[in-house]
């Protein structure tokens, strides 16, 4: 399972694009993880730094839903 969150509102995460720029980013987290560490999680901080939200994946055989 992959969830994700982000919360809009700071200066730094209002529109769109700026959206589209932290999933991209969070797509690069995903690409660059090691094959062992894949079943985790990370925070998406704006382009200032700031923790806008989170992610994370799962195996399926985690999530008893």
């Amino acid at each position: 399972m992959f969830e994700l969150r982000i919360t809009l509102g700071n200066a730094a995460m209002l529109t769109p694009q700026d959206v589209a720029d932290a999933l991209g980013r969070v797509a690069r987290q995903l690409r660059d993880r090691e094959p062992e560490d894949v079943w985790v999680g990370g925070n998406i901080r704006d382009f200032n730094g700031n923790r806008v939200g989170e992610w994370t994946l799962t195996p399926w055989s985690a999530n008893p839903k």
